[in-house]
């Protein structure tokens, strides 16, 4: 049984990007592996769009059909101005008309689904290769935050699986550039068209971006809420230093004498255990212990 080899890891320090990678490996089956592992090395983000967008530059160099993508969409937009034409001839004459505008309308859908597949391909790659920059800077801000970094996991999850599909259009299993590109694209489309094979995706990153986007703002407001206490616990210590000030300034005002120096200096003068008789009275000890404010009286006089 051959061993099973493992992907190289991310070339960043970007954790989310990192578990996102390792969920989408223990998806793929050992020759998925093999051909993903072949085509990647030091694997990022970008450097993953980086190859799709490759591909895709290649095959509009090289296919006629991209080239050829511009006057075929004038020329159906010619068609569908004719299609509303015929609706008016149709009333006079269903029968022949009806089959006339089947049979454009069938070549119409044909083209596009063709023509568009490409053109809305190269705007996806272009629409999600636009936020990498910011979920950079998110996963900068995500350290620490276990939220954040699920949260983003998922959105790099979503990245992952539309750079494996979209290079599937383009490669075969092995990694070898599939030949006659347009036919095998002409003919699964029509049963499988753009939003079949990537709609999903696509609703999924938009889901999860929208997630992000709440996450980052309950973060947000959290760290706010956590900043106005600490101001507050701030505030509080100023007004207590400022309180303790206050009342050694106004006892300054009243006299200059210190008379906590004055006591320290009197009690050092007094005989051993004068007075600890009175503190060792029932009566004083359990005034000392009571938790609401009393007044202990004491009167008469020790010989």
């Amino acid at each position: 049984m051959p061993k099973l080899t493992f992907f190289n890891t991310s070339s960043t320090d970007n954790v989310a990007f990192d578990d996102a990678l390792q969920q989408h490996l223990q998806k793929l089956n050992q020759s998925e592996k093999d051909a993903f592992n072949a085509a990647y090395q030091n694997i990022d983000p970008e450097g993953l769009f980086s190859r799709v967008e490759d591909f895709d530059r290649i095959y509009n160099a090289k296919a006629s059909s991209r080239r050829c993508a511009e006057p075929v969409t004038r020329f159906i937009g010619i068609l569908e101005q004719f299609m509303a034409g015929m609706a008016i001839g149709i009333q006079s004459s269903p029968e022949i008309s009806c089959l006339v505008v089947g049979a454009v309308r069938i070549v119409i859908d044909l083209a596009v689904k063709f023509i568009t597949f490409f053109s809305r391909l190269t705007e996806m790659v272009s629409c999600l290769a636009d936020h990498l920059g910011n979920l950079k800077e998110y996963a900068k801000a995500a350290q620490g935050s276990k939220l954040l970094q699920t949260t983003l996991a998922s959105v790099y999850g979503d990245l992952l699986a539309f750079c494996s599909q979209a290079r599937s259009v383009f490669v075969d299993e092995l990694g070898a550039e599939r030949k006659w590109l347009s036919i095998k694209i002409f003919i699964p489309v029509q049963w499988e068209p753009f939003e079949a094979k990537f709609g999903a995706i696509s609703s999924s990153v938009r889901h999860h971006l929208e997630v992000l986007l709440h996450s980052v703002q309950a973060l947000q407001i959290n760290a706010i809420e956590r900043g106005n206490r600490e101001a507050e616990s701030e505030r509080q210590r100023v007004r207590e230093i400022e309180k303790v000030k206050e009342r050694k300034d106004f006892l300054a005002w009243i006299s200059n004498r210190d008379f906590e120096k004055d006591h320290d200096n009197v009690f050092s003068k007094r005989h051993p255990d004068t007075g600890t008789w009175l503190l060792r009275e029932p009566k004083v000890e359990q005034w000392f212990n009571m938790h609401s404010s009393t007044l202990l009286w004491c009167y008469g006089k020790r010989k």
